[in-house]
């Protein structure tokens, strides 16, 4: 009897809980990101729409039609490599920056330009930037509305003469430069700070609608932190704010949000891109079926490129 007593107890021994198996084998998902970004074998290129682009051909073969494509960041996730991706796609064809791209036929540089204007960089910021991207010089022009914008264009000036000057230059550029060209604004809510008494509305009627039935794609960089205030401390100039981004949204067929992580810092991820649709039809010839592809990703910015992962 005693040594069937001890077989027992041996065979106890050998046998394996599943729950204390399953409570040792489980991965969390940060560790699983972890190991996705480590062994680099799920790295996913940009895909926005149905057809398996960043910027469709589609959207430049109708001049009439107008897309308006919304960015949002806070400051923690600058958009600068997001901006980068999609001007590389424009002119060169493909977003080499993202996981080091392979080079697609989309339409060629000697027909494509892009336009891009910044209230909260200076000139060099981008330049310097495309520049690395060896973007051709020809190819973009940059609007600095930071360093003298206060003292050139805004003191002592009316809203109406401000928003049509400003206005204007943008359309000299369009003019000057082939059809297919895109127009990236970064942050133009400031505009709602810096001129006294402007509306939101004011600024849609008088220069973002203006503007977007002038260029067939046009692109809103806008930074979110605001939204991130709590109810009590918002005031009738930052609902100003809100109510811009909630019509530019409306307006927008897609919308890309760049959020940190939740979890705060990691070494191997720098934070999420979410696609989504926004609250307008895409602007394309009426026989397509192009619709946005929306997903989520996280990212990881390096020194000379951005690698994208499938969340």
């Amino acid at each position: 009897m005693s040594w069937m007593k001890n077989a027992r107890k041996k065979e106890k021994k050998c046998q394996v809980n599943p729950r204390e198996v399953e409570r040792d084998t489980f991965i969390t998902p940060i560790d699983k990101t972890k190991q996705t970004f480590m062994s680099g074998v799920q790295r996913q290129d940009l895909v926005l729409f149905s057809d398996q682009s960043v910027l469709p051909a589609q959207f430049f073969q109708d001049s009439s039609s107008h897309n308006l494509i919304f960015i949002t960041h806070q400051s923690s996730t600058q958009p600068l490599w997001l901006i980068n991706a999609l001007i590389e796609t424009h002119i060169l064809g493909f977003p080499n920056s993202l996981n080091e791209s392979s080079p697609s036929s989309l339409l060629s540089p000697a027909h494509t330009h892009a336009v891009v204007a910044s209230f909260i960089h200076e000139q060099k910021h981008f330049i310097n930037s495309f520049s690395k991207l060896k973007i051709p010089t020809n190819n973009y022009n940059v609007f600095d509305f930071l360093s003298d914008f206060i003292v050139s264009d805004i003191l002592n000036k009316p809203r109406e003469k401000i928003l049509s000057e400003l206005l204007a230059n943008f359309l000299v550029a369009l003019q000057n430069n082939p059809t297919n060209t895109i127009v990236i604004i970064e942050q133009p809510e400031l505009l709602l700070s810096l001129i006294n008494g402007l509306t939101y509305s004011e600024l849609n009627n008088r220069f973002i609608t203006p503007l977007l039935k002038q260029c067939q794609v046009l692109i809103i960089v806008s930074n979110s932190d605001i939204f991130n205030m709590d109810e009590y401390d918002v005031t009738v100039h930052t609902s100003n704010i809100q109510n811009f981004y909630k019509s530019s949204f409306i307006r927008s067929m897609i919308n890309l949000n760049l959020n940190p992580l939740k979890t705060g810092f990691a070494k191997d991820v720098t934070g999420s891109l979410h696609v989504c649709r926004g609250g307008a039809p895409i602007a394309t010839l009426s026989n397509t079926n192009l619709h946005v592809v929306e997903n989520e990703y996280l990212y990881l910015n390096e020194k000379e490129s951005t690698k994208l992962f499938y969340r």
